[in-house]
């Protein structure tokens, strides 16, 4: 079964400071849950609350996100949420079979340590968390040996020019899943090339509507790319030289790429 339960032992939950939390190692974990509350409120983090989440194991960041991205994340995959809530999944619960959902569950047996940082925004209200933990002590096998597929998600930004950029920084040396593209402005087109071949291209509308077949919700970012849009952790894009990322950026921008990378261990 899988226990149900809230992290103790948050310290630094103060405006303009960085909390932290260390959590157990020898289980599995398939999701995590914070939620923000102003002043015993539930509130958005997204607006003056949280500024950054990190997540760390054995001093290996594994997880750069903000509220928005996080919860951003979430609904694009159908998900549905509440008032201060902001998602950390790694059993992804929008995978289409139990055994996909759980294979890329964190698997912290054997691992030195767990480590949680919330940054709050220094005009954050009387700021508090809680943290909730989904796990077992269960390990994922592949004919009886022990395997991970940790999902990284670690951000990267672009300074765009109004119209055509490309963007061949982005990390290669292990699967990508998807590519969320976070912007303030919008971004009206977007073609991928790896190892200079097309491999997905869309205009923002055109993207919204494939999405859609299968489920996801393309609005609630400025452009995801989606390469596993069937749910399938193994119909991921493995890249052996070059990735290009055409982004047609509808103005002068900043362009933040959250990208999940499907990787064997906590590197």
């Amino acid at each position: 079964m899988r226990k149900k339960e809230f992290l103790r032992g948050i310290e630094g939950v103060v405006a303009g400071g960085t909390a932290t939390v260390n959590g157990e190692t020898g289980k599995r974990v398939h999701r995590s849950k914070l939620f923000y509350t102003e002043s015993g409120v539930l509130s958005d983090p997204s607006t003056t609350g949280i500024t950054r989440i990190t997540e760390r194991v054995n001093g290996v960041l594994m997880t750069d996100l903000t509220p928005a991205q996080a919860r951003a994340i979430h609904l694009l995959n159908g998900g549905a949420l509440g008032t201060g809530e902001i998602p950390l999944a790694k059993s992804e619960p929008w995978r289409a079979s139990i055994v996909g959902e759980e294979a890329t569950s964190w698997d912290l047996i054997g691992q030195n340590s767990y480590h949680l940082g919330v940054q709050f925004d220094a005009a954050a209200t009387v700021p508090g968390i809680r943290v909730f933990q989904e796990s077992d002590t269960i390990q994922n096998l592949d004919n009886g040996q022990p395997f991970k597929a940790i999902v990284k998600h670690l951000p990267i930004s672009f300074n765009a020019v109004s119209g055509i950029n490309d963007f061949n920084t982005l990390p290669i040396n292990f699967p990508i899943q998807r590519i969320h593209l976070f912007a303030a402005g919008a971004i009206d087109d977007v073609e991928v090339l790896a190892d200079g071949q097309v491999v997905y291209e869309a205009t923002d509308d055109e993207n919204t509507r494939l999405l859609a077949d299968y489920g996801l919700v393309g609005g609630v970012m400025a452009f995801p790319i989606v390469f596993d849009m069937d749910q399938q952790a193994s119909n991921a894009l493995n890249v052996r030289r070059t990735l290009n990322i055409r982004v047609n950026s509808a103005a002068t921008q900043t362009i933040t790429a959250i990208v999940e990378q499907r990787v064997p261990n906590f590197i």
